[in-house]
């Protein structure tokens, strides 16, 4: 394990050059809001200005609020926590994989990684908190005990300001081994400089149209996969066309068992209405239309 400490636009640039632990959730299917394996692919392949603006942001963030947090983790605790210095670990072996630790956390004699999160009562993962730890924490965690060799590490959230959750995470070696292989194999992908295998997110769409904002007028030899992809891309809207067109029948069953009246209540209770609806005109032009609606 080696370390090195760098300033704050020393330490955005060289996230270019490796993983760090808040990266590898995204790439393992785990992401934040917006984050996938093509999103970390590209910033290390194509960074943007605004993507470097946003990281400071959220670094200088993060380091103003790790002494507050530190506190109450000792305070709930009673363990004692040393700052990680903003030093940055790289793996003894894989060197482009990197941990910048909120802190260490002592018991006894071993050291532990400690993981601090400021976290909004509104965000999606804030109710898992009480379960456990949600994954992309934990991805986290395990991505900083492989790189550190360390054998535990706590997590703590503070939610809204007001709850604290602390849990202990051990080093789960065939998580981890199998973390590793992913990091690997997504690495040969940046060096490469090549696009990781696409997935169904609207952050890859919008990456693609990033990469390839304009054609060429040009004509490329498609794979041998085209084909079957295209066939299927037919097979589904299709499918959506029969969905579609089969919920249609039904609702204009029920519109036509309900006509001037404005609810119709089924034998098993449930109640349908086909209400009046207008549309002001600040949303679009303003029309008035029969809303169908089941409850």
């Amino acid at each position: 394990m080696s370390t090195k400490t760098k300033t704050r636009a020393q330490w955005i640039k060289e996230r270019r050059k490796s993983i760090g632990a808040s990266e590898s959730p995204a790439i393992m299917g785990f992401g934040y809001a917006g984050q996938n394996a093509a999103s970390v692919w590209m910033s290390k392949v194509h960074p943007t200005e605004t993507d470097e603006l946003a990281a400071e942001d959220r670094l200088v963030i993060g380091r103003l609020l790790e002494p507050s947090l530190r506190d109450l983790f000792q305070w709930k605790t009673g363990m004692a926590v040393h700052s990680s210095d903003n030093e940055t670990v790289y793996h003894p072996t894989y060197e482009y994989i990197s941990a910048t630790p909120d802190g260490y956390v002592f018991e006894g004699d071993e050291r532990g990684v400690l993981e601090m999160k400021n976290v909004s009562s509104f965000f999606s993962f804030s109710p898992h908190w009480d379960e456990g730890v949600p994954m992309p924490y934990l991805i986290q965690v395990q991505h900083q005990l492989l790189v550190t060799g360390l054998d535990f590490g706590y997590a703590m959230a503070l939610i809204g300001g007001q709850a604290i959750k602390i849990h202990r995470i051990e080093r789960d070696d065939p998580f981890i081994s199998a973390m590793l292989s992913l990091l690997v194999s997504f690495w040969d992908y940046v060096v490469r400089q090549e696009m990781p295998p696409v997935d169904d997110s609207f952050t890859t769409a919008k990456i693609l149209r990033q990469l390839h904002p304009e054609d060429n007028g040009l004509t490329v030899d498609l794979p041998d996969a085209a084909d079957a992809m295209i066939a299927e891309r037919e097979r589904l809207r299709i499918v959506n066309a029969k969905t579609e067109a089969a919920m249609c029948k039904i609702e204009n069953q029920l519109k036509l068992w309900i006509g001037d009246n404005t609810f119709g209540e089924t034998p098993g209770g449930r109640k349908v209405s086909w209400k009046t609806q207008t549309r002001k005109a600040y949303q679009v032009k303003e029309s008035t239309a029969r809303v169908l609606r089941i409850s």
